[in-house]
């Protein structure tokens, strides 16, 4: 399933209203930027509660920052974009996290 890409809540809200519309699940996905990882797993949260039969999950987008990737999964993102080098990436998925690559 090809994720839709978010810049917000807003964003999602209507993604996921169409989604619901089609009868469709779907999985988004966001760069978590100056928000932090707080801010997505926030976002994953609101979501889950309005639409509980549309969102398969929420990915979060952290470029090539292993840091960042870390840091979602402790927000409870399962899901995380790497588009870090192949040794970090492997270090991170040795750690548990589920990465998607570009």
């Amino acid at each position: 399933m090809e994720p839709i890409r978010i810049e917000g809540l807003d964003d999602a809200r209507r993604a996921l209203t169409a989604a619901k519309a089609a009868g469709a699940r779907a999985v988004l996905e966001a760069e978590i930027g100056g928000g932090g990882p707080a801010w997505l797993a926030e976002i994953a949260h609101i979501l889950k509660d309005e639409f509980p039969e549309t969102l398969d999950h929420l990915r979060a987008d952290c470029g090539t920052s292993a840091g960042l990737a870390l840091a979602a999964q402790r927000m409870g993102l399962a899901d995380i974009r790497f588009d870090g080098a192949a040794e970090q990436r492997a270090k991170l998925e040795a750690l548990g996290l589920r990465i998607a690559h570009g």
